[in-house]
């Protein structure tokens, strides 16, 4: 992607897995991301993702993305009702309103969405 449209900056967005495969990604490649409800894995340490451009999106009562939420430096919590677990896992808890996108300055890569 980046040898096709050198000229783009590249942010990383997924949902649950989806996260999680984009925190992976700009750990590997320091792209920035944007995450919602990404799972964590036990195989990074904070100290690894800590200084990564990650805006890391979580929805109280979520349990795939709640050990996560120490390991970023920009975390935002939606935290607008209740919800049972399965219920605050989902995407549409998030109103998608992010990127406005620009003629040669922006690509979004979406990794994988989960429902």
């Amino acid at each position: 992607i980046k040898t096709l449209y050198p000229d783009y900056t590249i942010t990383l967005t997924g949902h649950s897995l989806g996260g999680t495969l984009a925190i992976q990604m700009s750990k590997d490649f320091g792209d920035k991301a944007v995450v919602f409800n990404a799972g964590h894995t036990p195989l990074s340490s904070s100290q690894e993702t800590k200084d990564l451009p990650i805006k890391f999106y979580t929805k109280k009562g979520d349990i795939a993305s709640m050990t996560g939420g120490r390991s970023y430096k920009d975390v935002r919590l939606v935290d607008t009702d209740d919800k049972n677990a399965l219920e605050a896992h989902k995407m549409n808890n998030f109103e998608v309103f992010f990127l406005v996108m620009e003629e040669k300055t922006t690509l979004m890569m979406v990794i994988g969405t989960e429902q």
